[in-house]
């Protein structure tokens, strides 16, 4: 059906509010031009700006809306208003699903603003806050907190909103229902979207992971690997192609990690030395060169760093540890991903709050998990989840591994942007006292261990 047309009457004409009551209409007649009724998003957006937190469903406002078209498409005292509103009636029942489903999707990004305004941000720091003191007071006594209670009180007292686990019901600083919805508007607004990668390189790593799964070996599929690469012209997809054949390397050279039972012999360093780290140096490599990879093996775990080189000095773009079991709370990692975002404030010209993040990710064994550090408003800061990574644990089952593939080259991609505005800012000398953003940063606590010889803190924290 078309779209209706006025006639007899301009097209800027309001229906008057008390025109509205004598009909006994919805008031929200009275809020728009009548040209604008067969414009959905402007229907929706004005809609949901005057019902604010009394919003009904999509279906629910196309009821109420229809009624009242129906109401004054009936008045032949107003023949104009009259023939328009039939018009309008009609225009809305053909077009019904298109319409609930935009108010629908309107309603969940309000509901999600409304989630992340100042004022909720400061109601959810300020409870995090009340209870870190507390723990702190219970701490002071000569209490030993539990390492949940500790990672709390570190974080939130270095203004950080912990969004990874949401499901931990002792740190939900307000109503439940409420602080999910937080989560999922931090999640949401913070979503990072994996590379993208032409069909043609998918489809080719899909036939060899297949080829891989149907023979029990990695003969076949280097000979057509090898045949691909002969064929093919662009210089991207030949990068990828040889990251392809460096993961078959991978299985091969390292058959011994990747056979079952195997585990228990191998340590974190084992892991992140053999198949993480050449691994990333790889995919860093596709994308430039100004990343480097540090690692420092400590007792239990493995902690590395992705640094760029400025003049003499290092400026972290990620950290991230090696460790024998994934943590649903990394609460050490998570102010060390707080640090970078300071320091890239602190060290870049060009740096803003929307460019400022740092990603962290956490390895154990073959598996993953990758998150990251906002910076949301000035001095709070959020840690979101993203990613599982995951590198399949035998030729068998190969497929997955784009995926994998997929976030490592998302991470790389972001942090090789940052390290450009980095090295930019040093080369023309760019001063630092330009960034307007170096006061959004918050003074990081890292909190002692937990265990009775522990020398109580003298930070006083008002």
């Amino acid at each position: 059906m078309s779209r209706p047309i006025l006639k007899g009457i301009q097209p800027h004409y309001i229906l008057h509010k008390t025109l509205a009551r004598q009909f006994k209409v919805d008031r929200f007649l009275s809020a728009l031009p009548l040209s604008a009724w067969p414009d959905f998003t402007k229907v929706v957006d004005t809609h949901v700006l005057h019902h604010n937190k009394h919003l009904k469903s999509g279906q629910e406002t196309f009821d109420t809306l229809v009624a009242s078209f129906q109401i004054i498409s009936i008045k032949k005292s107003f023949p104009a208003l009259s023939s328009y509103f039939s018009q309008v009636l009609a225009y809305y029942m053909e077009k019904k699903k298109e319409f609930v489903d935009t108010y629908d999707h309107k309603v969940e990004k309000h509901k999600c603003e409304m989630a992340l305004s100042s004022e909720m941000v400061e109601k959810v720091m300020m409870n995090l806050k009340k209870e870190s003191l507390g723990l702190h007071e219970k701490y002071l006594r000569g209490d030993i907190l539990t390492d949940s209670e500790s990672k709390r009180l570190s974080t939130s007292f270095s203004s950080i909103i912990n969004t990874i686990e949401c499901s931990d019901t002792e740190q939900i600083p307000i109503a439940k229902e409420d602080w999910h919805m937080f989560c999922q508007a931090i999640k949401e607004k913070y979503t990072i979207h994996k590379k993208k990668l032409s069909k043609k390189i998918i489809e080719n790593w899909y036939l060899i992971a297949k080829l891989a799964e149907n023979t029990k070996s990695l003969e076949k599929s280097r000979q057509l690997l090898e045949v691909i690469l002969v064929k093919e012209r662009n210089d991207y997809c030949k990068k990828m192609y040889k990251i392809f054949e460096f993961i078959l390397d991978l299985y091969e050279e390292n058959e011994f990690m990747f056979k079952e039972g195997n585990e228990e012999k191998l340590t974190e360093q084992d892991y992140m030395s053999a198949i993480w780290s050449p691994l990333l140096k790889k995919i860093h490599h596709l994308h430039g060169k100004s990343i480097r990879l540090k690692t420092q093996a400590r007792t239990g775990k493995t902690n590395y760093r992705f640094v760029v080189d400025v003049g003499n000095k290092q400026v972290d773009l990620g950290v991230g540890e090696a460790i024998r079991r994934l943590d649903d709370y990394p609460g050490k990692l998570v102010r060390e991903g707080k640090d970078v975002v300071d320091r890239f404030l602190q060290t870049c010209s060009q740096g803003s709050p929307d460019q400022s993040s740092s990603f962290i990710l956490q390895t154990a064994g073959l598996c993953g998990k990758l998150s990251s550090v906002q910076l949301i408003q000035p001095q709070v800061y959020a840690a979101v989840s993203h990613f599982t990574v995951d590198i399949p644990p035998n030729i068998l089952c190969l497929a997955p591994f784009i995926d994998t593939l997929r976030i490592l080259m998302t991470m790389t991609q972001k942090m090789e942007c940052m390290a450009q505005k980095i090295l930019i800012s040093h080369e023309y000398g760019q001063p630092k006292t330009s960034n307007n953003y170096k006061s959004w940063s918050a003074q990081t606590f890292y909190f002692p261990k937990t265990h009775k010889s522990t020398r109580k803190p003298t930070l006083v924290l008002k």
